[in-house]
C-alpha cells in the first residue's frame, strides 16, 4: 500500500511539474509578444532629435515619441538679414561657405 501511494505521490509531481512547464511556455511565448509589441523600428535608418520619452516609461496611443530624420533627405532654412541680403553675391566668399557642399538657394524677401 505504501508504494502504491509513493508511485501515485510521484505521478502527481510529475503531473505538477508538466503543468508548471507548460504555463512557463505560454508565459514565454506572452512576453515575446508583448517585446515584439513594444519594440518600434523606422522604415529608415536616421537620427532621433526632440525626443519626447524615457525609456521604461508608459505612452499612449498616437502620441508622439521623437523625431526621426532621414540624414540623406535633409532641407536647410535659414532667414538673411536685409544687410546680408543686400550683399548676397559676396555671401559665397565668406570662411563658412567652403563647408557647403552645394549650392544653397537664397530667397530674398519681397518689399
Amino acid at each position: 500500500m505504501a508504494r502504491r501511494q509513493a508511485l501515485a505521490l510521484a505521478e502527481a509531481r510529475i503531473d505538477q511539474a508538466a503543468t508548471r512547464l507548460t504555463r512557463a511556455g505560454i508565459a514565454l511565448a506572452e512576453a515575446e509578444r508583448n517585446l515584439a509589441d513594444t519594440t518600434l523600428e523606422a522604415p529608415f535608418d536616421g537620427t532621433l532629435s526632440d525626443t519626447a520619452v524615457v525609456e521604461g516609461g508608459l505612452i499612449a496611443a498616437n502620441e508622439r515619441l521623437a523625431d526621426l530624420i532621414d540624414p540623406d533627405d535633409l532641407e536647410v532654412s535659414f532667414r538673411v538679414s536685409t544687410v546680408c541680403s543686400m550683399r548676397r553675391a559676396s555671401l559665397f566668399k565668406h570662411p563658412c561657405a567652403s563647408r557647403l557642399t552645394s549650392p544653397v538657394p537664397i530667397l530674398l524677401p519681397t518689399a
